[in-house]
């Protein structure tokens, strides 16, 4: 806090004339002088040079102000000019493509409509990420698709040193039977590493990568949360690179190849998984042409129907149509 300073009376010294005399004081006697007066003309002939003269400083001072800004804003306005080559953001699919891909797949949903039919779809291309959904919205029968989330949750284990692949599961390696769970679907191999997992830790291991509808018992999903487990993984964001390539390889491998895979062309590449349980059939693919990609998730649900080869055809047929869309956009 600062103190108030008192004001002191100013040591003004008097206006006087020196005595003539030695003597101290005046002669009672003896008149005050008076003040010489004052010359009024020359005090403000003064005033008006002062002023002439702070008037021409001040002109002098902003006129070099104005000079100094100028100077300075000029190359900031240049800098803010310069064309920087930027790169252009991802733009994903061009409106027509999207618009041709959304409704042939409406149209295969609509005509049959006591199925219900979850697809999901994510633009990998350039990790554009754009996401497609059409149908059912809701939680699935998940059945063999989410094998997929226990080979990626030990996988992780593995690599945090929780877990080896070398370490005896059924059996066998633990790396034997996440081939055997992939490759050919084995359900006894699953069950074995969802057991040396647990099933709190599958749960927390798809809550952390976003798979959030994911429930372990009773083995439940969206398709959109499968694609989304594609997506992560086809980016590497679930697994270091061998174990990404090592986890890709046997899904390209994988059996049941009736569904999705017939409506691939030789020039390109599937890395999928299916599902099958009682009535629910899915399957969930990563396809590339080595240059696009993009990550599809199609859950069908016969309601009883049981007619799994028209259930195929109508995959490959909005398969179909998302390869046009995202390989053959103009």
């Amino acid at each position: 806090m600062f103190k108030r300073q008192s004001k002191t009376k100013a040591n003004y010294q008097s206006y006087y004339y020196k005595p003539t005399t030695l003597t101290s004081g005046r002669p009672k006697n003896t008149p005050k002088p008076s003040k010489p007066p004052r010359n009024y003309l020359k005090l403000a002939t003064i005033v008006v040079i002062l002023a002439i003269g702070l008037t021409v400083a001040y002109g002098f001072t902003s006129n070099g102000k104005k000079t100094v800004k100028r100077d300075i804003v000029k190359p900031l306005k240049t800098i803010t000019h310069i064309n920087t080559p930027v790169a252009p953001p991802p733009s994903g699919l061009s409106t027509s493509a999207l618009n041709t891909m959304s409704s042939a797949i409406n149209s295969v949903i609509n005509q049959n409509s006591k199925i219900d039919m979850s697809v999901s779809l994510i633009d990998l291309t350039n990790n554009v990420n754009q996401t497609e959904h059409y149908g059912d919205s809701s939680t699935f029968t998940a059945a063999s698709t989410t094998k997929v989330i226990t080979a990626a949750d030990f996988l992780n284990e593995v690599e945090q040193g929780q877990q080896t692949l070398s370490e005896t599961v059924n059996g066998e390696t633990a790396e034997y039977e996440i081939q055997q769970m992939i490759v050919v679907s084995d359900d006894n191999a699953w069950a074995a590493l969802n057991n040396t997992l647990g099933y709190s830790q599958l749960q927390s291991y798809a809550n952390s990568i976003g798979a959030t509808s994911f429930q372990p018992t009773p083995n439940t999903v969206t398709s959109s949360d499968m694609a989304l487990v594609l997506q992560k993984l086809w980016e590497g964001q679930l697994l270091n690179s061998i174990d990404t390539q090592l986890l890709l390889g046997y899904m390209k491998q994988a059996n049941y190849r009736e569904y999705i895979v017939p409506a691939i062309p030789s020039s390109d590449t599937i890395y999928h998984k299916i599902g099958l349980y009682e009535d629910n059939v899915h399957d969930e693919a990563i396809i590339t042409d080595g240059s696009d990609a993009f990550a599809v998730a199609i859950f069908t649900n016969g309601n009883g129907a049981y007619n799994w080869p028209a259930r195929a055809q109508m995959m490959q047929q909005i398969t179909v149509s998302a390869l046009e869309a995202y390989f053959n956009q103009s």
